[in-house]
């Protein structure tokens, strides 16, 4: 019963935790990147265009996107 506790706590704490982190915080904890058009390689341009193009058809703004390497 004890152990059942304390693994819903922790659940409870780490969704806490994911709610309250923006997803650049995220990012940095796993040492990912932000991508952007000036330090992007071939891949990674083409990632960038498709969510561009996405993020113009429909009339929201650009997401931010990050990039583990």
């Amino acid at each position: 019963m004890g152990l059942i506790f304390v693994v819903i706590i922790a659940y409870f704490i780490n969704i806490f935790k994911l709610s309250k982190n923006s997803i650049n915080n995220i990012a940095k904890e796993l040492n990912a990147e932000e991508l952007s058009k000036n330090n992007v390689i071939a891949n990674e341009e083409i990632l960038l265009n498709i969510v561009e193009e996405m993020a113009i058809a429909s009339q929201m703004k650009m997401p931010n996107l990050c990039n583990k390497r």
